[in-house]
């Protein structure tokens, strides 16, 4: 799908219908903006705090993973990747988890990491 943003528009899906319960997932943006902060994908799960975040900061992609967090140990796993991406050219994002093993490329910059949650799957149900 093709989407036009005007800084105060959103697009959603509803997940609370049909759960979304994943061990892998993969998510592919082609942006561009002269915005340099900005969310540019946002999901969350009610079970155990899951939450697949996109953002642009300063410039920079941030991804932030969460597959699922305890009191005794946090889930949460915040990758950086690229910069000066507010510069109005097209840039494409794939991000990729398969288990705990996530990538983020954005246009030919790789990163890995790996969550640091005590859950494998991505559970999503919210909007």
């Amino acid at each position: 799908s093709s989407f036009t943003f005007d800084g105060q528009t959103i697009s959603y899906y509803d997940a609370t219908f049909i759960p979304l319960h994943n061990q892998q997932d993969e998510l592919r943006l082609r942006f561009k903006t002269n915005f340099p902060n900005g969310v540019l994908f946002y999901a969350k799960g009610t079970q155990n705090n899951d939450y697949l975040t996109v953002e642009l900061r300063n410039g920079s992609i941030f991804v932030g993973i969460d597959l699922g967090s305890t009191p005794e140990r946090p889930g949460a796993t915040v990758i950086q990747a690229g910069s000066v991406l507010d510069d109005y050219q097209w840039h494409d994002l794939a991000v990729v988890r398969y288990w705990k093993n996530i990538s983020v490329k954005i246009d030919q910059t790789v990163v890995y990491d790996e969550s640091q949650s005590a859950f494998n799957g991505l559970d999503l149900d919210g909007k």
